[in-house]
């Protein structure tokens, strides 16, 4: 028996385990001629470089804070997204690649991708078009990766929060209300 990271067309990482049956592929061939296939894609001039595929970093369940006069985002998880392809590359496809972690879109309150070099402070730009969607899929050819920053619309302790609505915290004997103290803009008075 051996282990094989599969890479589907846009999809998480996965290990899978197989029974090796001498009689078949030799898995040290499969894994060179994958690798191979990587090598002549990036070949100037061959067919194999018009496949143009990337990784993404998908940072989610955290959150955007100051902390020492930095921009962070703090908490959460990581999961990497390979083989994605410039030419199928979309809004509703970043959404797809979102969804598979197990978020709904109306649970997303905005999303921001970078270059994996950029800092946060100055290489964030946030994700709302299909324009948005290609320039994101053009950094990650570029560098082989593009980081996406997924920005949910709860609060801290997992409530659904409306935007407008505030919440104090219960004390003793206090009828304010449950939550935590949630503000969003909203219109304005006058």
């Amino acid at each position: 028996m051996f282990s094989l990271t599969i890479r589907n067309a846009c999809s998480l990482r996965e290990t899978k385990h197989f029974t090796f049956h001498p009689h078949l592929l030799n898995p040290t061939d499969y894994c060179s001629s994958v690798l191979r296939g990587r090598l002549e894609r990036k070949k100037p001039g061959t067919e194999a470089e018009e496949m143009s595929h990337f990784s993404v970093k998908i940072y989610h369940q955290g959150m955007f804070r100051l902390q020492g006069g930095i921009v962070r985002y703090l908490g959460g998880e990581t999961s990497i997204v390979d083989y994605c392809d410039e030419d199928e590359w979309s809004l509703i496809e970043v959404y797809e690649i979102v969804s598979r972690q197990g978020y709904l879109k109306k649970d997303i309150a905005a999303m921001w991708y970078k270059a994996v070099n950029a800092g946060l402070e100055d290489g964030l730009t946030m994700l709302k078009t299909d324009k948005d969607a290609m320039d994101m899929a053009r950094i990650g050819i570029k560098d082989d990766m593009v980081e996406v920053y997924v920005v949910h619309k709860t609060s801290e302790v997992g409530e659904v929060v409306q935007p407008g609505q505030l919440t104090a915290p219960a004390e003793e004997g206090d009828q304010a209300g449950p939550g935590p103290i949630v503000v969003y803009d909203g219109p304005g008075v006058g």
